[in-house]
């Protein structure tokens, strides 16, 4: 079977991730899910800061005021998954250090960031650079 890619605007992203993510738990309420957006990185190849065989770079919808836009960014090989601002790439959570000390600050992984937010995306459908694709992908996992 052919792949078709197909185009929808914004708004239309906004209302399919809202409607994916709200289940209705039995009782009639709704509850919002964590949601795992495509990988920002899928497309990078070698010259990439995150190429996509070594990285996993994604938007997580969180549906909490008390979170900030962030992305994470896991590592396979070195076991450690982070969560960056997608403002700024300051380290905003460390889920796992993998084979890192638990006093790194993973400093090296923050400037790869801020080089990979200003590279254009690669990822499919999208224009613009990595930084606005994963301020983009935020704002659709995480609607008012």
């Amino acid at each position: 079977m052919a792949r078709k890619i197909i185009k929808i605007t914004e708004a239309q992203f906004r209302e399919f991730i809202t409607n994916m993510t709200e289940v209705t738990n039995g009782k009639g309420r709704q509850n919002h899910l964590l949601v795992e957006m495509a990988k920002l990185n899928l497309k990078d190849g070698g010259k990439s800061e995150f190429p996509s065989n070594s990285f996993r770079v994604w938007v997580q919808g969180e549906n909490s005021p008390n979170k900030p836009p962030h992305i994470h960014i896991s590592n396979t090989q070195e076991g450690y998954e982070i969560k960056l601002l997608i403002s700024d790439a300051s380290l905003f959570g460390v889920n796992n250090y993998g084979n890192r000390n638990r006093s790194d600050t993973f400093n090296d992984v923050i400037k790869k960031a801020i080089k990979w937010y200003a590279e254009p995306t690669l990822m499919p459908g999208r224009v613009g650079t990595n930084q606005e694709t994963a301020l983009y992908e935020w704002e659709a996992c995480n609607a008012d």
